[in-house]
C-alpha cells in the first residue's frame, strides 16, 4: 500500500511540473494537457505511475459539480436554440462511426469486430473491457482510442490559441480561490456526495458526473445558490484527469506502437474532419459560435473537453449538454454492436 501511495504522490507531481510548464507558456488548459503530456512520455519511458480508480471518481464528482454551477435560469431559456445542433449529434455518429469503420478496415487492416470497437467515439475504458471479453485486438483498439482522446485534447486549446490569439480567459490571469459562504460550500458538497452516491446506485453513462452535474444544475436553476467551486479546485481536477489519461499508456512500446500509431492518427483526422465540417455548418445555420460547436461534438475524452470548456469559458453549458448526450447514445450503440456480433459469432464471453 506505501508503494502504491509512493506511486500515486510521483504521479501528481510530474502532473504538477508538467502543469506548471505548460502554464508558464500560457499554453491553453495548462494543468491538464500539461500533466497529460509528461505522464504519458515518462508512462511509456516505463516510469511507473499510478492514480487510484477512486480517485479519479471523486473528481469526475467534483466536475460534475463545477459544471453543473454553469447553468442558470437565464440559461435555460436559450435552451431551445440547442433543439437543432442536439438533433444532429445522432447523424453525426452516424457519419462518424462509418466513416472511421471503412478506415479502420480498409486502410489499418483491422479485423470486423475490432473496426467496430476502435470507430466508435467514446467510452474508452467500456469498449477495451469488451473488446478483451470478445477477445478483439485489443492493443488496436485502446491504442486507437487512447490517440483519440490525446490528439483531440491537445490540439483543440492549440487550435484556440493559434485561431484567437486576444483571447484570454479569465481563469488564467487569476489562480485565486474564490471564496463562498458555509450555505453555498454545504449545497455544492451535498450535491458532489450525494450525486456520488447515486451513481454507486444506478447506472448511466458518465455517472459520477452526470449525477453530481444533474444535481449542480438544478440548485443553480432554482437560484438556491449562484456560487461557484474555486479555481483553485478545478486546478487539481485538471492535474488528476491529465494524469490518469497519461498513465494508460503504460506499457506501450515506443517501436510495436509505430504503425498503429500512424493509423490511429488517420482516423483521427477524419473524425476531426467531419467534426469541423458539423461545426461549420451548424454556425452558419445557428449563429452559435464555431468554437463552442467544436468543443461541442469533438470526439475527444467527454468530461476532459467540459472540464477545458470550463475553464476557458467556451460556453460549458452548451458543451456539457452536447457531450453528456453523445456518451449516451454511444452507450446504447454499444449493446447494439454486441447482440449483432454474437448474432453472427457465437462465442463464450472470457469473464476472466
Amino acid at each position: 500500500m506505501i508503494a502504491q501511495f509512493s506511486r500515486l504522490f510521483l504521479t501528481l507531481t510530474l502532473g504538477l511540473a508538467g502543469g506548471l510548464l505548460f502554464n508558464h507558456f500560457t499554453i491553453p488548459a495548462p494543468w491538464l494537457l500539461g500533466s497529460l503530456t509528461l505522464t504519458l512520455l515518462l508512462s511509456m519511458a516505463g516510469l511507473p505511475l499510478l492514480i487510484f480508480r477512486r480517485l479519479n471518481s471523486i473528481t469526475f464528482a467534483v466536475i460534475g459539480v463545477m459544471l453543473g454551477s454553469s447553468f442558470s435560469l437565464q440559461l435555460l431559456q436559450q435552451a431551445e436554440q440547442w433543439l437543432l445542433t442536439l438533433s444532429c449529434i445522432v447523424l453525426y455518429l452516424i457519419v462518424i462511426i462509418f466513416s472511421a469503420m471503412y478506415y479502420c478496415q480498409r486502410i489499418a487492416k483491422l479485423d470486423t469486430l475490432s473496426a467496430w470497437f476502435a470507430s466508435v467515439p467514446g467510452g474508452l475504458s467500456e469498449m477495451v473491457l469488451l473488446s478483451d471479453q470478445l477477445r478483439a485486438d485489443v492493443r488496436a483498439v485502446a491504442l486507437f482510442h487512447a490517440l483519440r482522446v490525446i490528439v483531440i485534447l491537445l490540439s483543440l486549446p492549440l487550435l484556440l490559441w493559434f485561431t484567437q490569439t486576444d483571447f484570454v480567459p479569465t481563469q488564467y490571469l487569476s489562480v485565486k480561490t474564490n471564496i463562498m459562504g458555509l450555505y453555498d460550500a454545504f449545497l455544492l458538497v451535498s450535491c458532489g456526495v450525494l450525486g456520488f452516491l447515486l451513481a454507486l446506485r444506478f447506472q448511466a453513462p458518465a455517472a459520477m458526473l452526470f449525477y453530481p452535474l444533474v444535481l449542480s444544475a438544478l440548485v443553480h436553476i432554482s437560484l438556491l445558490t449562484t456560487a461557484k467551486p474555486p479555481s483553485g479546485l478545478m486546478i487539481i481536477t485538471q492535474l488528476v484527469i491529465g494524469s490518469s489519461i497519461g498513465c494508460r499508456f503504460a506499457g506501450f512500446a515506443w517501436l510495436k506502437a509505430l504503425h498503429l500509431l500512424k493509423m490511429g492518427l488517420g482516423m483521427v483526422f477524419i473524425s476531426m474532419g467531419i467534426t469541423l465540417i458539423f461545426a461549420g455548418v451548424l454556425h452558419l445555420i445557428t449563429g452559435i459560435a464555431f468554437i463552442s460547436l467544436v468543443f461541442a461534438f469533438a470526439p475527444g475524452g467527454g468530461t476532459e473537453l467540459m472540464l477545458i470548456a470550463l475553464w476557458l469559458q467556451l460556453d460549458p453549458a452548451f458543451v456539457s449538454v452536447h457531450q453528456l448526450l453523445r456518451l449516451m447514445l454511444v452507450m446504447m450503440i454499444i449493446p447494439l454492436i454486441i447482440a449483432v456480433w454474437r448474432r453472427k459469432n457465437p462465442v463464450i464471453i472470457d469473464k476472466s
